[in-house]
């Protein structure tokens, strides 16, 4: 599928993906975005050398925490496995900037 895509690829699906992780590898995708539906430790451990990119709560943790909520959540993630912190899906409209700033400060001091 992406064999063909002269550039670093990198695909996200909504939703539980647990199913579908172990055929990740076969759509050609370096890396995979999923939510925080499925446990970082699941996904490293079936996704092989595919990247894992996640898996903050967007809207539990990013809308609704604070900065200390973020930051607990971002580290389990590290602690777990995840490659590349990213939020589960897209960042709310409405989060606060302190949330976000907690999530890079996570990742740029992991």
């Amino acid at each position: 599928m992406f064999a063909t895509v002269p550039v670093p690829t990198a695909l996200h699906i909504c939703g539980y993906t647990i199913d579908l992780m172990p055929h990740i590898g076969a759509t050609g995708a370096l890396a995979f975005s999923f939510e925080e539906k499925v446990e970082v430790k699941d996904a490293r451990r079936l996704l092989g050398d595919v990247v894992s990119i996640g898996n903050v709560a967007p809207v539990r943790t990013l809308l609704n925490g604070d900065p200390d909520d973020v930051l607990r959540e971002a580290r389990k993630c590290f602690a777990d496995g995840v490659d590349v912190l990213a939020p589960g899906c897209a960042v709310p409209p409405l989060t606060r900037l302190e949330n976000l700033r907690a999530m890079a400060a996570a990742a740029t001091t992991n």
